[in-house]
């Protein structure tokens, strides 16, 4: 109810309005009612004429003052409801909740000033009470230590001020504990709405925290998402160049073929050119798939080729004419590990490739070695002295390039040297499960 009356806007102007007429209407009967009963007392005897020796005239005009003392505490109430601007929680860190507001001291001293007057108009008390809700709503514990003086003061003052007949002691500490008393409520309510203020900014600052901390997870979540497609995407790429290199360096081995043999019938010509097109088909289906994978999203569920499709792969070279040699010295190829398999499939593809283009015909040796921790794989063969071949199938060395970075994300090598007679190729890479 007093956070309402409190509240900015057309609200606080109705307050003020409403204690406006509270003090038009409340002063004059507390002073009709004061000096009322005390001009009773005088005419029964109780209270002798020397003890209150006020005329009608006198408290008719005491009771003007008393209405416009409590007018001069209703028109400094705007000053005491003063606040300091909410901080913004919501934009802030946790700690803004624990941060004392900025207030203004003049609300201060407005309400101290109202206060005093209680002293001299009763009818300045209600403007009083909502000054002492708002001081002590502000959470400046200092600020609350200026309230029990001042309503000392007031109940004191009252005793010398006020046209009232002579006070015992006992009547003047009753009027003070009257005034603490009637103080305290105020206090209570002011320090329970501050209180209530504190906890609700607290928690606005938490829920604003766990929004920012949920949009960070959303954040990381998306730059992890994007940093997988990258990966996968790189991954497809480097797919991609294994497999066109290998398809058309066939497609190249047989078109040379039929290029320069003249002896070949119309038969194997006719079969030569099918294994061409067949190819040629094959590597364009590749090719597609894979641009529909980058177009779409990198998701392509199909496994890739690994070390039980090496027979596969070494008859298709040799389909080209090419004599390939396997001498393989560890007999559990199918045994390796996923990501070691494809990895080494992709290795012996790029060393096949690679002899197809250079040396297309010569025999290819391709040796597997290795124990249950590490296979090396090496695929030699010799280099014929043919400047149309390196003419026609320039080395890029990315397939190398993307070799080497497979190898070393396992832990692995890779190492291509070449001699005036002789290319090699030789592959470690762990093969731990």
């Amino acid at each position: 109810m007093i956070e309402r009356f409190l509240g900015p806007g057309s609200r606080r102007g109705w307050l003020i309005a409403g204690l406006t007429l509270t003090a038009l209407v409340l002063g004059p009967l507390i002073s009709l009612g004061t000096y009322g009963v005390m001009g009773s007392l005088v005419a029964d005897g109780t209270v002798s004429p020397e003890e209150y020796p006020y005329s009608e005239e006198f408290i008719f005009a005491w009771m003007l003052v008393d209405t416009a003392v409590g007018l001069v505490a209703v028109a400094l109430l705007p000053i005491a409801l003063r606040r300091a601007p909410e901080p913004k929680v919501l934009d802030e860190g946790p700690e803004v909740a624990n941060l004392s507001l900025k207030e203004p001291r003049s609300a201060l001293v407005a309400a101290l000033v109202i206060g005093v007057l209680v002293g001299v108009s009763g009818a300045a008390f209600p403007a009083w009470f909502i000054a002492v809700v708002s001081v002590c709503s502000r959470g400046i514990r200092k600020w609350v230590f200026f309230i029990p003086p001042v309503a000392v003061l007031s109940a004191v003052g009252s005793v010398f001020v006020v046209p009232m007949p002579e006070s015992d002691i006992w009547v003047i500490l009753m009027g003070i504990a009257l005034s603490l008393a009637m103080t305290a409520v105020p206090v209570l309510i002011g320090l329970n709405r501050w209180s209530r203020r504190r906890q609700i900014r607290a928690l606005r600052s938490e829920a604003a925290t766990a929004r920012r901390e949920a949009e960070a997870v959303v954040r990381e979540e998306q730059a992890r998402a994007a940093k997988t497609r990258a990966e996968e995407r790189t991954r497809i790429a480097r797919e991609m160049h294994d497999t066109l290199s290998h398809r058309l360096a066939l497609i190249s081995t047989y078109a040379g073929a039929l290029d320069y043999r003249e002896d070949l019938d119309r038969d194997t010509v006719r079969s030569t050119a099918r294994l061409v097109q067949q190819t040629a088909a094959t590597a364009s289906a590749e090719l597609r798939t894979v641009l529909d994978v980058l177009r779409d999203d990198p998701t392509d569920t199909r496994p890739e080729p690994d070390l039980t499709q090496v027979d596969s792969l070494l008859e298709e070279v040799r389909a080209t004419g090419a004599q390939v040699e396997s001498l393989v010295q560890r007999p559990d190829l199918g045994q390796i590990p996923g990501t070691a398999s494809r990895t080494l499939y992709r290795m012996l593809q790029e060393g096949l490739t690679n002899a197809v283009k250079h040396a297309p015909g010569a025999p290819v040796t391709v040796r597997w070695q290795g124990d249950d921790d590490e296979v090396r794989l090496t695929v030699t063969n010799p280099l014929t002295p043919s400047d149309h071949a390196d003419s026609v199938h320039p080395a890029s060395g990315f397939g190398l390039i993307g070799l080497d970075e497979r190898a070393r994300a396992l832990g692995g090598s890779v190492r291509a040297t070449q001699t005036q007679s002789e290319f090699r190729l030789e592959a470690k890479v762990p093969c731990r499960s």
